[in-house]
């Protein structure tokens, strides 16, 4: 596994945690998951554990971060995305909190999304770009909104409905809409259990309902040292 040394508020990317293609050190680039840098977080959790200075985490958040927006739909590598130094932090409202990106995934369909060819986004169907990419992470809740009662320091998987949002260091969401991490589940391993793992049961329940393969125990598959290759094998 590779990872880029970057300072202490950008992206590091890293390949996914069992990712290395044909085991010779090359990261799976069908999905790399980019770490969300907080080494400086003064009240964040390291190694799962609250430091000291966690209950007064609010006053540590700063007003702008680094956001990785899709500003038209098309070809990522030819400017279809723009790194956002100075995006505005969210702040929480009734029933929501802030959570702080520790790893946000990039699979196949973030990049159909950037290409405006994915119909699970909003913005997408609407023909509307200018929003921040990436539909699954795992983060840390730093901030509550009011009548909130998920505890600062929680570890979550944020999931964002028919939206994204998961490429930036600081982003809201309903606290309804959070799925707490158990402790011994890691950030890389939490940040990838949405998009791969339902894309598996759905091709299990429609190979299920079309395919003739009741009461045949064995199913093939190919290429299947991907993420999503490998979570199908389990």
């Amino acid at each position: 596994m590779h990872a880029a040394s970057h300072s202490p508020d950008s992206f590091a990317y890293r390949g996914t945690g069992p990712g290395v293609a044909g085991g010779r050190g090359q990261p799976d680039v069908r999905t790399p998951c980019p770490k969300i840098d907080s080494r400086h977080r003064p009240g964040g959790v390291v190694a799962g554990r609250r430091n000291r200075f966690a209950d007064s985490m609010a006053t540590h958040i700063p007003s702008t971060q680094k956001a990785l927006e899709i500003v038209s739909f098309g070809d990522p590598l030819k400017g279809a995305l723009r790194l956002n130094t100075t995006a505005s932090v969210p702040k929480p409202g009734p029933g929501q909190v802030l959570v702080k990106m520790r790893y946000a995934c990039l699979n196949p369909a973030d990049v159909f999304v950037v290409q405006g060819v994915y119909p699970g986004v909003a913005a997408v169907r609407e023909r509307r770009p200018g929003f921040v990419g990436g539909l699954e992470g795992v983060g840390e809740v730093v901030a509550q909104g009011p009548a909130t009662s998920l505890p600062v320091g929680t570890r979550v998987i944020p999931t964002l409905a028919d939206r994204s949002g998961c490429w930036q260091q600081y982003l809201v969401v309903d606290e309804n809409l959070c799925i707490k991490v158990p402790q011994d589940i890691g950030d890389k391993e939490a940040a990838q259990l949405i998009v791969n793992p339902l894309t598996v049961v759905g091709m299990l329940e429609q190979i299920e309902a079309e395919a003739p393969v009741h009461g045949n125990p064995w199913i093939g598959q190919t290429a299947a040292n991907s993420t999503l290759g490998r979570m199908f094998i389990q």
